[in-house]
């Protein structure tokens, strides 16, 4: 017995460490697709079914008001932070992290689970 999953790929390590582990254990195969949220939403858009959605909240909370799943199936997992790094001694990237949080780039990091 398997089924399906599709995922963000922020949570791919700790997915197929669990399915692993799920499988191991005689639970069920967990075939899992790994892609980021808008190209999820898309294919989920396009008819594309999983028995499991892995989502940013942003990708969840849009896909429940499209009618794809009850509203008490969605529970938060984890939480995902990203952060830019910046080389010991280099200079401090004020310019991109400002461009990060513009009105025009922000929105699409959101769509994406990111927080600028």
């Amino acid at each position: 017995m398997s089924f399906a999953c599709f995922s963000t790929l922020a949570l791919m390590g700790p997915v197929r460490n669990l399915a692993g582990r799920y499988e191991a254990a005689g639970g069920a195969r967990i075939d899992a697709d790994f892609a980021p949220t808008l190209g999820l939403l898309d294919r989920l858009r396009d008819g594309e079914a999983a028995d499991v959605v892995i989502l940013t909240r942003e990708g969840s909370t849009t896909s429940r008001r499209k009618g794809r799943w009850l509203r008490t199936a969605a529970s938060i997992l984890a939480r995902s932070f990203v952060g830019i790094a910046v080389k010991a001694g280099a200079e401090h990237p004020d310019a991109l992290l400002k461009y990060l949080a513009s009105p025009e780039v922000a929105p699409m990091l959101r769509e994406s689970g990111l927080e600028p």
